[in-house]
């Protein structure tokens, strides 16, 4: 009885061993910022102007593939719910990878979002120095809001030049590990 429970606990630590799979490092010289193995999350933009979302599939002979999925609205009897549509699988080479987009706030979106308050806090002041009837003052009210939150939403005066992220090359480079000699 000792000996076939040997056996079946050798059997899974053996199998666990062998269950290492390869995987992508972006590193910054000798520091490693992120990883991406099978069934993590990645963003990346090409050198072809393109843009990929999805959950890394496989990692293989220094290529990424990249479950590409989107959410998208989908009827139903009582009305559309979202739901994840999956595309299929594509294969990115490590070399074709330029951008890999990161979660830092760029000081234009801190600027578009200190112009839009402004705007905001401008319109009320204007609107509720108008005085009409009473219903008047609802329907300018409404109507006005309606007008400030599409204005604002809009209009951005500060725009990137570039996406926000790490740009593979000189500082930033992807690195190819291979677990499964």
């Amino acid at each position: 009885m000792k000996n076939c429970l040997l056996i079946v606990l050798l059997g899974f630590v053996a199998q666990r061993a062998c269950a290492q799979e390869d995987f992508v490092l972006l590193k910054k010289g000798d520091r490693t910022i992120e990883r991406y193995y099978s069934g993590s999350n990645i963003y990346i933009y090409t050198t072809y102007d393109q843009y990929l979302k999805g959950i890394v599939d496989k990692c293989r002979n220094d290529s990424i593939f990249i479950k590409v999925q989107s959410t998208e609205m989908v009827p139903t009897m009582y009305g559309s719910k979202p739901e994840l549509i999956n595309w299929g699988t594509t294969g990115v080479a490590l070399k074709e990878i330029a951008i890999v987009p990161h979660k830092r706030i760029s000081m234009a979106s801190v600027g578009n979002t200190l112009v839009g308050a402004a705007f905001i806090a401008g319109g009320i002041i204007g609107i509720n120095s108008i005085h009409t009837t009473e219903k008047g003052d609802y329907a300018i009210a409404y109507f006005a809001t309606a007008g400030l939150g599409f204005l604002v939403s809009q209009i951005h005066f500060f725009k990137q030049r570039k996406p926000l992220g790490y740009t593979i090359g000189k500082k930033y480079h992807l690195e190819y590990v291979n677990m499964t000699k």
